[in-house]
């Protein structure tokens, strides 16, 4: 039993201590320690944070304020499908439909920026942006 207990560990000493001197594993654990676990995670590991508001509430550290609300406040008729908000550079997309009373349904993108938000930086390397917030319409465009 101790053999196995000792084979074990020195398999995961070979296989963790490389990853010691990963700047990847050091931006996660500087992230997860700032943020919190999973915005942490979300944030060191992902480009983007993509969520569905009708089926999941958004990660309030990662987006202060609800991009959606925005564009609901100017068309409230329409339907949020998705939002997707770039953490490394903050511009966020916000895919939404709606009926048209001749029976059809328009799609639509809009895409908002933020107006403030916060940097997580390790060793002068941004890791990326949380507490986005602020948020103003920049472009939108019909998708048929």
């Amino acid at each position: 039993m101790r053999f196995a207990v000792a084979l074990l560990l020195l398999v995961v000493l070979v296989a963790g201590v490389p990853r010691l001197f990963d700047v990847q594993t050091w931006l996660l654990v500087h992230a997860v320690r700032e943020l919190g676990p999973i915005p942490g995670w979300r944030c060191a590991q992902a480009m983007s944070y993509i969520y569905d508001p009708a089926r999941e509430r958004r990660d309030s550290t990662l987006l202060s304020e609800a991009p959606e609300a925005l564009v609901l406040e100017h068309e409230p008729w329409l339907e949020v499908d998705q939002v997707e908000a770039d953490l490394h550079g903050g511009d966020t997309l916000v895919s939404v439909h709606g009926s048209l009373e001749a029976g059809g349904t328009e799609r639509r993108m809009y895409v908002l920026s933020p107006g403030s938000l916060q940097s997580v930086v390790f060793n002068q390397t941004r890791v990326c942006n949380v507490h986005l917030g602020n948020w103003q319409i920049v472009g939108e465009q019909e998708l048929g």
